[in-house]
């Protein structure tokens, strides 16, 4: 069986709920993903989607892993437009029919290792920075 063949099959099985191991061939979302790693794709519902997600999607036949930069809201559909992450400014317009899963996990190196969404990791760093210069000095104004 060739690669074209296996390709044909990726889109079935997560259809079937089982998640899958593809390769990461480029740079556009350098230095998440390299192009050595291989990815671990989720069959997690498109209504799920959440800015900061790394999902992967078909475009003209080529399998792309993105990042979700933003989700159009309309009366009754949401539309998530990802880009990579070293990329200055492409963006693609996903929908349920090119929609494949999330990315999860990637292995790096024999190691496998969880991707988390880049706003919460932020979010958390951030907190974190925050709570140890500022906390303190609020602890001593209120006298705590």
């Amino acid at each position: 069986m060739n690669k074209v063949e296996v390709r044909k099959w990726i889109p079935e099985i997560l259809a079937a709920g089982k998640s899958v191991w593809i390769n990461s061939t480029g740079y556009s979302m350098y230095p998440t993903l390299k192009p050595s790693d291989k990815l671990k794709v989720e069959p997690i519902g498109f209504s799920f989607i959440q800015v900061g997600d790394i999902i992967a999607f078909e475009l003209n036949g080529v399998f792309i892993a993105h990042r979700v930069v933003k989700i159009q809201r309309n009366e009754n559909t949401s539309i998530p437009i990802t880009k990579g992450d070293s990329v200055f400014k492409i963006y693609e317009v996903i929908t349920e029919d090119n929609y494949l899963g999330k990315i999860t996990a990637r292995n790096r190196n024999g190691k496998e290792q969880f991707i988390f969404p880049k706003h919460k990791i932020a979010g958390l760093h951030t907190f974190y920075c925050w709570s140890r210069k500022n906390l303190k000095g609020y602890f001593n104004i209120l006298k705590f």
